[in-house]
């Protein structure tokens, strides 16, 4: 790929993740340390994480895109 082709006109993808939670009290500690190092409170962060569905969005979708992307949406879904 060359330069001129890697700036092309931004165009929408999508990706799926399926993960396996083996242990949630480190998911939910990852997920706290995530948004206190984006700039949020650590109180604000534990009132705000209440569910496993919170922690895996918080963790794979932390309001920072990585570079040269921008997430426009995520859901986190139990499966059976």
């Amino acid at each position: 790929m060359t330069i001129s082709q890697a700036t092309s006109a931004p165009r929408r993808y999508s990706i799926t993740i399926e993960i396996m939670v083996t242990d949630e009290a480190r998911l939910y500690q990852l997920a706290v340390e995530n948004a206190v190092n984006s700039g949020e409170t650590r109180e604000s962060a534990e009132e705000r994480l209440l569910t496993v569905q919170d922690f895996i969005q918080q963790v794979f979708d932390p309001g920072i895109s990585p570079a040269g992307t921008e997430i426009e949406n995520s859901d986190v879904d139990v499966l059976p």
